[in-house]
């Protein structure tokens, strides 16, 4: 099982909500080109604008891919 973090606009009140790994992986197998990142991303805890940097950088980068 994986958890999809559900977010606002601005990323705020992130909720999370539970999918199943089996269909996440079969839908991204279908879309993906090159295979994902194995290596794990870390975030420090209290850096709220480190935090939110990170993430801004992996949605840019994504958008780009997608473009």
């Amino acid at each position: 099982m994986y958890d999809k973090v559900i977010v606002e606009e601005g990323l705020k009140h992130p909720q999370l909500e539970t999918i199943d790994s089996d269909w996440f992986e079969e839908i991204w197998a279908s879309v993906c080109l090159e295979p994902p990142a194995t290596d794990p991303i870390f975030i420090q805890k209290n850096h709220p604008y480190t935090e939110y940097k990170k993430v801004k950088e992996i949605l840019n980068t994504a958008q780009k891919k997608l473009n």
